[in-house]
């Protein structure tokens, strides 16, 4: 319902019928966003029903975390095997960040975390640490086994997080905008220094949301990235994908649940674009004709 709403408010901007400061693209992206990892981020007084994504998510990382309890590591200063047993999750969310106003999405997986049995001080959240002094603190903790899983969003929690020794997994609960920040945030725990053999990877989707879009959208950024670096260009011209606002169309094909209708939007825009170089190509063509018949 909350989709089909987004879709007619793109369809209303789309046509003019409201103005730019009441509603926009960029708004009712951030919404779709929202929604998609919990809907009270929307509306904090909004019905949750059934399992959430925040319920999923708990419930994989308390697997993880039951998994790798007896795991052993060593000290990362002195060398020895660390009287600390024990890995490291580290859970990435730009959206539904601490607040004491409101609910918030960091606070409720805490909670469900300590109710699958976590002790409080074992979760904490790298919005905790307000300098640098409190931020050592809370990375030595982490890498001595005394944090089990450590919130935080990509600004935060991205460059300069130095706790890799222990991390068993890393968990994407939102999707950022930019291909860079999913890159700093994987290179957390796929880097030197971490002690596993393996990291785990999960990243959540809500079917049928924004999320799907989000993940659509930095998947096209990163092939354009890579084909820029790579210096192979296997078209002469490629589109600029700087603008993150979703048009009618697509919120229209997120509503419907079919990506089939994405790629026929896709298509219809491909379509549009090619069609005044047709334009262009046949009078080319004509003129060419007309002066071989003077000729």
């Amino acid at each position: 319902e909350f989709i089909g709403d987004i879709a007619e408010r793109a369809e209303k901007v789309a046509n003019r019928q409201v103005q730019p400061d009441e509603d926009n693209m960029l708004l009712i992206s951030t919404d779709g966003r929202k929604a998609a990892l919990d809907l009270r981020l929307f509306d904090q007084h909004a019905e949750q029903t059934g399992q959430v994504k925040l319920d999923y998510v708990a419930e994989r990382i308390l697997t993880e975390w039951r998994r790798t309890q007896g795991f052993e590591y060593l000290d990362d200063v002195t060398g020895e095997p660390s009287p600390r047993r024990g890995g490291l999750q580290l859970v990435f969310s730009d959206l539904g960040t601490p607040n004491e106003r409101r609910w918030d999405a960091y606070t409720e997986l805490k909670s469900k975390l300590i109710e699958g049995g976590m002790a409080p001080d074992q979760v904490r959240f790298m919005h905790d640490a307000r300098n640098d002094s409190e931020k050592a603190r809370l990375f030595a903790a982490a890498r001595s086994g005394h944090i089990a899983v450590l919130i935080g969003s990509t600004s935060k929690m991205g460059v300069g997080t130095n706790v890799q020794a222990r991390i068993t997994a890393m968990h994407h609960v939102d999707c950022p905008w930019r291909p860079a920040d999913l890159e700093q945030r994987d290179g957390r725990g796929i880097r030197q220094a971490n002690q596993n053999p393996e990291v785990g990877i999960y990243r959540y989707v809500v079917e049928r949301s924004f999320d799907a879009y989000s993940w659509q959208t930095v998947s096209r950024k990163a092939a354009f990235i890579a084909q820029v670096m790579k210096g192979r260009l296997d078209s002469r011209e490629i589109e600029d994908i700087g603008d993150t606002a979703l048009s009618a169309t697509e919120a229209k094909a997120l509503a419907s649940g079919n990506p089939l209708v994405l790629e026929k939007a896709t298509a219809d825009n491909e379509l549009a674009k090619l069609r005044p170089h047709c334009a262009d190509v046949e009078k080319q063509l004509k003129d060419a004709d007309g002066i071989q018949r003077r000729g």
